[in-house]
This record gives C-alpha cells, sequence and structure tokens, in this order.
C-alpha cells in the first residue's frame, strides 16, 4: 500500500493510493486518485478491510460487475 503525493500543472496536489495485495497466489492491483490525503487513507482502509474477507481475486472482480446488462436494457423498451 502507498500513497503517492504529486502536483498537477494548475498546482492542485493529488494523492494516487496503490494497493497490492496477494490473494491465494495471485496479485491483485487496485489505485485510485483523490483530491484529498483523508479521503485516500479512508478509501485505503476501506478498501483493504474488503480484500481481507476475499476468497479469491474472481470473487472481487464479481462484485464490481455492471448489475444491468444489455440484455436488460433491450427488455425495458
Amino acid at each position: 500500500m502507498t500513497i503517492v503525493k504529486r502536483k498537477t500543472k494548475t498546482g492542485k496536489l493529488r494523492h494516487t493510493v496503490q494497493i497490492r495485495k496477494m490473494i491465494k497466489g495471485e496479485i491483485f492491483r487496485d489505485a485510485r486518485t483523490f483530491n484529498c490525503l483523508k479521503t485516500a487513507k479512508a478509501w485505503e482502509r476501506k478498501r483493504l478491510s474488503e480484500l481481507d474477507g476475499a476468497e479469491s481475486i474472481a470473487s472481487i472482480k464479481a462484485g464490481q460487475d455492471c448489475e444491468i446488462t444489455i440484455e436488460m436494457l433491450i427488455e425495458r423498451e
């Protein structure tokens, strides 16, 4: 877990949280950028607690899938 600070062209500070974790022999990577360091740290804690309970990388990715499919949208019309 790393938080990288950088300045944008406009001079604002941005904080990128990089998470790299081994789950059942596979490496899982995730990153997200925030304007505020406090928000970045909160997301990092939340994401790590989600990853601690994960059984596999597939279960993490399954939770990120979109709930609405193209088929559902077609049926609406």
